[in-house]
């Protein structure tokens, strides 16, 4: 009888350990994969989002974490355009401003060679 209860006991350690790795690789698995996908987004990687493959709050937290990714892409493609337009408006300033300089040259050059008119005379 002892013998009986030594192997049940030991047939439900084993039982109990693959159930645990099962479950455990199960929670593990994806944790592991959003862990990457962290570390990928963190190093400037923003164009891989990962598989959502639950319901349970694994798959909310995935979920979560794609929608984080794709606020941080159009964000960085804003911050692009910004600095894009900047730089046109930078350019469009300085060419302003060279024609400002210029037509302040001309208006001198044309105000020298003015001569300055008598005053008409009384006769």
């Amino acid at each position: 009888m002892l013998g009986a209860v030594v192997i049940a006991v030991v047939i439900a350690l084993m039982f109990t350990s693959v159930l645990i790795g099962a479950v455990t690789g199960s929670v593990l698995g994806p944790v592991r994969t959003l862990t990457s996908a962290t570390a990928r987004a963190a190093a400037g990687d923003l164009e891989h989002p990962v598989p959502v493959t639950s319901d349970d709050e694994l798959g909310v937290l995935t979920t979560s974490f794609n929608d984080m990714i794709l606020g941080l892409r159009e964000r960085e493609a804003l911050r692009g355009e910004k600095l894009q337009l900047s730089a046109a408006l930078q350019d469009s300033s300085e060419d302003l401003q060279r024609h400002v300089e210029e037509l302040r040259a001309s208006r001198a050059r044309v105000s020298r060679r003015r001569r300055p008119r008598a005053p008409p005379s009384r006769t």
